[in-house]
């Protein structure tokens, strides 16, 4: 179904011009609407970027493009994980108007008026019919709204910079100042996250925080001109500490985001009398954002975000020159053979140590893969299989985390005063023990598949010279 937006021009008032215009494309014009919208998006702003939004009004929850009203989605689930973040309200009149010819699909059209502004909208499965209609409407004076350029909503909150779209890498490239560049680029993009994790908007705010800064020490690790450097040292150790500070934040918000699962995966119900470890849980997470609030207030975490941009332009002037290709082929080489490694290791029965440290070198590579994949001939089918193993390994990485995170606090429910019912307490590891048996089994499998001669022949490469 196509869509065309058109803004009145030198027509004048809609309303006066359709009394003519109904003449020669009979139509029907409805009755005049108020609607008073709440304006809904992420906190990063994910609709608004792509020229959305999400509207609540008396009606239910809906996704438009404005100033069209017409509904793209009313399945809240298409919202995402973000919680809704407001843009602020709209106030709104709306008259639709109705095209309808026997042997024709009917062209439907919204005069939309909102801050002192009004449009026409209008859309259609038959677009011959749609675009006489459109080509008519210009030539008496309407104009066309580009896609994107108009919007009834305005919001108060700064504009959310989308990731850059970068320039494809070529093997020639200057190695230094595209890493400095890609360095400061996901370093910035972090930044924007903080004032969400400060406020506790979205679980998701500390979650994206954490993946751009890991993608900055990603592009850090690869290093290659700087290889050495006391400023290349110092700035690896900022990214990480400012890291660090949120893992425990992290874990215990994943841990109460799975509670209602783990709780309802119980047999007979037992999982209600889990209510008081949710509550400690809570507790114990309230505590942790408080702490991690404190670190990013402090002058300690402004001091070391301070130097980040410093160290970056110290590297571009004492960087050895290396290509990218060079870099490329070092930094793929180097998790490919480890990889290879740990893969000829693994045998029948791994020990679950070996699972998680394939789990962390096969994502080394993915972070090479995913930086560099320009320049490394089968990148797609690499990432594809990593992508694979890699759900297997983590499903059974966060299991034996949370198991060793139950067993320190198995001492806390033996006591007492404990707040955790121990008999559903018992049920919940038993479920959870039986569980990690599976997810090995699966893991396990999954990291045989990287052994495929396909999968081994694509680890190799040579930067042609």
């Amino acid at each position: 179904m196509r869509t065309v937006v058109l803004s009145p021009g030198k027509v004048g008032s809609l309303v006066s011009y359709f009394n003519y215009f109904f003449l020669r494309f009979p139509g029907e014009l409805g009755p005049e609407e108020s609607l008073s919208l709440e304006c809904l998006d992420t906190y990063d702003q994910r609709w608004a970027r792509v020229g959305q939004v999400w509207i609540r009004s008396t009606k239910g929850l809906a996704r438009v493009a404005p100033p069209a009203l017409f509904p793209l989605s009313s399945d809240p689930t298409e919202f995402g994980l973000q919680a809704p973040v407001s843009l602020g309200k709209a106030l709104v009149s709306l008259r639709t108007v109705l095209w309808e010819l026997p042997g024709h699909l009917p062209v439907e059209g919204q005069i939309v008026k909102a801050s002192r502004r009004s449009w026409l909208a209008l859309r259609s499965d038959d677009v011959e019919r749609l675009e006489v209609l459109e080509s008519t409407l210009l030539a008496e004076g309407m104009e066309s709204v580009p896609s994107q350029s108009a919007t009834w909503v305005v919001s108060k909150r700064a504009p959310f910079p989308a990731p850059c779209e970068w320039p494809v890498l070529e093997s020639p490239h200057d190695a230094s100042q595209t890493l400095v560049d890609r360095i400061l680029d996901s370093f910035q993009l972090a930044r924007h996250y903080e004032p969400g994790v400060l406020q506790d908007i979205d679980t998701e705010c500390l979650h994206q925080y954490r993946v751009h800064l890991r993608r900055a020490r990603s592009w850090c690790s690869l290093g290659q001109p700087w290889e050495g450097l006391p400023e290349w040292t110092r700035l690896k150790t900022v990214l990480r500490r400012l890291q660090q500070e949120t893992n425990d934040l992290r874990d215990l918000d994943v841990l109460e985001l799975d509670l209602p699962t783990l709780c309802s995966a119980l047999p007979w119900d037992e999982g209600v009398h889990l209510e008081g470890w949710r509550k400690s849980v809570a507790a114990s997470r309230r505590a942790e954002r408080l702490k991690v609030q404190r670190w990013l207030e402090s002058a300690d975490y402004g001091h070391l975000c301070s130097e980040v941009e410093p160290l970056c332009q110290a590297l571009l002037k004492l960087a050895q020159p290396v290509s990218m290709g060079q870099v490329t082929e070092t930094a793929f080489g180097k998790a490919a053979r480890r990889l290879r490694k740990d893969l000829k290791a693994l045998g029948d029965n791994p020990p679950d140590e070996a699972l998680h440290e394939l789990r962390i070198v096969s994502k080394r590579l993915r972070y090479v893969l995913d930086g560099l994949g320009d320049l490394i001939p089968h990148a797609r089918m690499l990432t594809e299989a990593l992508k694979g193993a890699q759900q297997a390994l983590g499903q059974f990485q966060d299991r034996s985390v949370l198991l060793d995170r139950l067993k320190e606090q198995l001492s806390t429910v033996r006591g007492s005063k404990s707040p955790v019912d121990a008999l559903s307490f018992g049920l919940l590891l038993g479920t959870l023990l039986a569980e990690h048996g599976v997810l090995k089994k699966r893991a396990a499998k999954a990291a045989s598949r990287l052994g495929s001669k396909a999968f081994l022949q694509g680890l190799e490469y040579r930067h042609a010279t």
